[in-house]
């Protein structure tokens, strides 16, 4: 990929301003530690993504050993180094990443439900045969979405299918409808698609185009949440759009892709197989699983169901966010620590406890070592891992609250490793399971472009079975303003509970005094459940 220039000046002028539009912050010095200014995973992928629209590829792991801007445009002048290593081809089963035994393990009735749809208008001057071949080639970019998840006798296993058998596309006519009639062949479109996705056998994406003709078109394209989870959908259309754009002026399709992600899984089986050190172990075996507060029930039921699930919103209004995120910024701290730390903090006051414990769910493209990059992937690569907090002024005097979330996300690849992928698993599974359970899904943008534009988008899950954790708290700033769902089962927890919870945990992000007003709120049946 094309570098700026031979000088760094050019690079430090492309990452200064990055790092000041990611950061929302006017005043980084060159040499500033970016994670010690609050970026975190999510904000380093943003970083990427914007310097390689520009023309200069950056290696996450280069990003990681020289996060300064200064260390980094070098680093990047000089080419040291050049790229991750290239995986090793794999031979032999694909082992399940730890999300998907996640997954798994949940007891879901129609597991074949939870996939995500992207609904784009397209323009007239698209060619649908083109896209057609652009689809087939993001198969072959992308292994995830050639992969199939067939029960065998030691259970769920992973197959890598060819692109050919993984991609499904179809070209509808659609021509002269009105604008009504559009909206419900749209409707019934993406609910078959929906409805033909299949785990076991495949394929686990379908995309259909419908041809409107002067008038243009429309793509649904639907995706199964174990192939591409939250953070994917990005790269997903970006490089459907690449690819399209490639073909329209005459190049030649990607070759397939490097089995990165079955590289992932083949490393984390390996961290699973005994290269977890003791002391790690010793942490999490030690964090006091038996000691944090529980929510108040409002039954005796031990499940929530999901046909009863309800969702309470929260919006900070997009002034409130800027001055949060600014003010987050001057400190150094991300906004998930800040998420992590308010809703910490109202549990302890509604719980009344000085341990508290919730599930968070990070975007898990972190490689297990720096050999191989993990940004532009798609796939199930989040990694869900407890946060077990004890407040500073508890009798067992623990360490400040920042310096316990930051440890407890560091050790998250070996969590996940221990407990869905090594041979004591048992063991972690029978540890108390926290109740409250937070995604923190960054920054909404429109990745689609001329000829291409956003319609809609929606997470699709079914409506019967056993929500996966009592309450759920979905956070993402969508057009400058941080928007909570508090998803929650009605037959666990009384809605004020809940009410508390997105009280306290607002009041907390603001710096609000406790009397001040929760701001805007509604509560529907509209539930996301496994959505990260």
């Amino acid at each position: 990929m094309a570098q700026l220039g031979n000088d760094s000046s050019d690079l430090v002028e492309l990452l200064a301003r990055t790092w000041r539009d990611v950061l929302r912050r006017d005043d980084i010095d060159e040499g500033a530690n970016f994670f010690e200014l609050g970026g975190d995973s999510l904000q380093l992928v943003r970083v990427v993504t914007m310097a390689r629209a520009a023309g200069v590829r950056i290696p996450p792991a280069v990003f990681r050993r020289h996060p300064t801007i200064r260390e980094l445009a070098r680093a990047l002048a000089e080419g040291t180094p050049a790229g991750p290593a290239r995986p090793v081809p794999v031979s032999g089963p694909i082992p399940l990443l730890p999300s998907q035994v996640r997954f798994f393990d949940w007891r879901i009735e129609d597991p074949d439900a939870y996939s995500t749809t992207l609904v784009a208008r397209v323009s007239a001057s698209v060619d649908p045969v083109l896209l057609g071949r652009a689809l087939y080639a993001l198969a072959e970019r992308h292994e995830a979405l050639r992969t199939v998840f067939p029960t065998g006798p030691q259970g769920r296993h992973v197959v890598l299918q060819d692109a050919s058998a993984a991609t499904r596309y179809k070209m509808v006519s659609a021509h002269g409808l009105a604008e009504d009639a559009v909206d419900k062949l749209v409707a019934d479109v993406v609910d078959g698609l929906r409805a033909a996705i299949d785990i076991s056998a495949g394929p686990l994406w379908h995309a259909t185009h419908l041809d409107h003709g002067e008038l243009g078109g429309t793509l649904c394209l639907v995706v199964h949440h174990l192939v591409a989870d939250a953070p994917s959908l990005g790269v997903l259309v970006e490089d459907l759009q690449e690819l399209y754009g490639t073909l329209q002026v005459g190049g030649a399709g990607p070759t397939p892709g490097e089995p990165v992600v079955a590289n992932h899984a083949r490393k984390f089986r390996e961290l699973a197989a005994g290269r977890v050190d003791e002391e790690t172990v010793a942490y999490w075996a030690g964090r006091p699983w038996h000691r944090f507060g529980r929510l108040p029930r409002s039954t005796t039921a031990t499940a929530a169901d999901l046909s009863r699930a309800v969702t309470l919103h929260r919006t900070l209004p997009g002034p409130v966010t800027d001055s949060l995120v600014r003010s987050l910024a001057a400190t150094g701290t991300s906004t998930e620590e800040a998420l992590v730390s308010a809703l910490a903090t109202t549990l302890r006051e509604v719980t009344g406890s000085d341990v508290v414990a919730l599930t968070v769910t990070r975007n898990g493209r972190e490689p297990v070592g720096d050999d191989y990059d993990l940004s532009r992937e798609v796939g199930y690569l989040v990694l869900s891992a407890p946060c077990l907090l004890e407040f500073p002024d508890s009798p067992a005097q623990p360490a400040p609250l920042a310096e316990q979330i930051q440890r407890q996300r560091d050790l998250a690849r070996e969590w996940n490793a221990l407990r869905h992928l090594g041979d004591d698993r048992a063991r972690w599974a029978d540890l108390p399971a926290p109740e409250v359970h937070l995604v923190y899904l960054g920054v909404r943008a429109d990745r689609w472009q001329p000829p291409f534009e956003a319609l809609w988008s929606r997470q699709n899950e079914p409506r019967v079975g056993e929500l996966p954790h009592p309450v759920s708290v979905y956070a993402e700033i969508v057009d400058g303003e941080l928007c909570l769902s508090w998803i929650y089962g009605t037959d666990l927890l009384a809605e004020q509970t809940v009410r508390e919870l997105a009280d306290g945990t607002q009041r907390r992000l603001t710096g609000q005094g406790a009397d001040a007003p929760s701001g805007p709120a509604r509560t529907d049946r509209d539930a996301r459940t496994v959505s990260s």
